[in-house]
């Protein structure tokens, strides 16, 4: 059993999955804690005619399915977020201090 504990940062909703989703369903097959955190559900790039909410959902599901139990998505707007810098720096430290990561 592994005891790691890898943290996996999202700037969108989708990306993590994507990018790393056979790594992340690897890392939890093997026992890792596993954190996916997104930072933008992107509510105002949503077409029209769907929920606010349906890249938020997608996200939770998708983690649920590759095994995620912790989980995070954050309000940043993804229009706004380079003029955010500070507060997404905040978070990361906050992550870091919370969660220890042996891998991000």
């Amino acid at each position: 059993m592994n005891s790691r504990t890898v943290l996996a940062l999202s700037p969108h909703t989708d990306d993590a999955e994507f990018g790393a989703g056979a790594t992340i369903a690897r890392e939890v097959a093997e026992g890792s804690r596993v954190v996916l955190v997104a930072f933008s559900a992107c509510e105002r790039s949503v077409p029209e005619g769907f929920s606010t909410t349906a890249l938020r959902t997608e996200f939770l599901n998708a983690a649920s399915v590759l095994g995620v139990s912790d989980m995070e998505c954050l309000a940043f707007d993804v229009r706004t977020m380079p003029d955010r810098r500070q507060e997404v720096l905040d978070v990361m430290l906050r992550l870091r201090r919370e969660y220890a990561p042996d891998v991000v």
